[in-house]
């Protein structure tokens, strides 16, 4: 099941949890005073992402077909 799409790219319901969870943890590092918070918050992140780049793009014009 498809749950978000920006432009012509299609994602995936685990790309989207994946962005989802790494927005949270940007906003968390935003808003924590402590440096060593800060410095987690953006690696969790950062391994959020990393994850989301692992999926292969899915093919539009397949899926609507």
């Amino acid at each position: 099941m498809i749950r978000l799409r920006e432009g012509e790219r299609l994602y995936s319901e685990e790309e989207t949890y994946l962005m989802m969870r790494a927005e949270s943890e940007l906003r968390r590092a935003q808003e924590a005073s402590h440096p060593e918070a800060v410095k987690a918050h953006y690696e969790l992140a950062e391994g959020y992402l990393g994850r989301v780049h692992c999926f292969a793009p899915v093919d539009v014009d397949a899926e609507q077909n």
